[in-house]
């Protein structure tokens, strides 16, 4: 069995994918095996900048190798 992940680890992991993402103005759903996260993504269309909401399921071992990297 997969050593549990600690807040620490799911926070890093979390703050590194919205990060990366652009995500802002996050929704966080803790669910068994990993979260749920939702946000406001800034995107480039031509008209200018907009914001498109993502919604994106990480299990606890995508959160672990996001917050290593």
């Amino acid at each position: 069995m997969a050593k549990p992940l600690s807040r620490e680890e799911m926070f890093r992991g979390l703050s590194r994918f919205s990060d990366r993402e652009k995500l802002q103005d996050l929704c966080i759903l803790e669910v068994e095996g990993g979260v749920v996260v939702q946000g406001n993504a800034l995107i480039d269309t031509k008209a200018g900048f907009g914001v498109a909401l993502r919604t994106r399921t990480l299990t606890n071992d995508q959160l672990r190798e996001l917050a290593r990297s």
